[in-house]
């Protein structure tokens, strides 16, 4: 298998979509989490997993967003248990193919520690510390840092990753309506920290698909010389019949994110609401 590094020279390289809503979409219940259902139903997962692959995704992301030692403290799980877990089954759905990728996920966890908490920026080291570590040790590719709604916390998150594992670091952030992290900071300053981290690439997800958010990657494009990636979500779900529809169709999706790919978008994939019919058909037309 070649490195994740050479083999995204020159191409546009495919991430898979959504994890938690496509195990909701099949029917399990997510309103208590989703990470338990790497040890309950692991099937379940490989199979996720599986349909991305099939649907011609290059990097596929290991089920493990929030899974640090605060989130899992009342699971009856640790956070080794459900990373290695997670990369098991991960591992066993690349099995025998070739060049495809395993990213480990590493999510935010601020909120979960008071805002007055003595060390907090301690506390937040010590857990990505630990995720990495074992990531690293079990198998993966790389390192995802995604879904980071404040510039500070991201550079918490990367300073852990970049000091504690060898292994390639993409990260992602989260925008609001004005185009900046929850804590103000706007697509300059996201890329100069982030390049300063030494990211192999950067980006935006669970942002929605809009015209503001084309908007924010053409001025992200101008600021960064490391790919830049996006993973967009399908809008805000509606509950009809039963179903979650979200304002976002296929079509829609595949058509903005043909546009991001002209624009030199090179690394493009799927927050939340997206399936695997929808990498499989932004696929088939790029």
């Amino acid at each position: 298998m070649s490195n994740i590094l050479d083999f995204m020279k020159n191409k546009v390289v495919f991430f898979d979509g959504a994890m938690g809503t496509e195990i909701d979409r099949r029917g399990l219940d997510i309103s208590k989490g989703v990470m338990k259902y790497n040890m309950t139903h692991s099937e379940f997962i490989k199979n996720i997993h599986d349909d991305y692959l099939d649907a011609g995704v290059d990097i596929i992301t290991t089920n493990t967003l929030t899974a640090n030692e605060l989130f899992l403290k009342d699971s009856g799980y640790t956070s080794r248990e459900i990373i290695e877990k997670a990369i098991q089954i991960a591992n066993e759905s690349v099995k025998g193919l070739q060049n495809k990728f395993i990213a480990q996920v590493v999510g935010p966890a601020a909120y979960l520690i008071k805002d007055n908490e003595d060390n907090k920026d301690k506390i937040l080291y010590s857990l990505f510390k630990n995720q990495v570590e074992i990531g690293e040790k079990a198998g993966v590719d790389l390192i995802l840092i995604e879904t980071m709604y404040t510039l500070k916390e991201t550079e918490i998150a990367l300073k852990a990753v970049r000091e504690n594992s060898s292994l390639p670091i993409f990260c992602t952030v989260v925008l609001n309506d004005k185009g900046e992290t929850f804590d103000g900071k706007g697509i300059k300053d996201i890329v100069e920290v982030l390049q300063q981290s030494g990211v192999s690439a950067l980006g935006i997800n669970c942002t929605a698909v809009s015209d503001e958010l084309i908007k924010n990657v053409e001025d992200l494009m101008k600021y960064t010389n490391v790919p830049v990636i996006v993973q967009p979500n399908m809008g805000m779900p509606k509950e009809i019949d039963g179903k979650k529809i979200y304002s976002i169709d296929t079509d829609e999706y595949v058509d903005f994110m043909l546009k991001l790919q002209l624009k030199g978008v090179k690394i493009i994939g799927g927050c939340c609401g997206t399936t695997p019919e929808c990498l499989c058909q932004l696929k088939k037309n790029i």
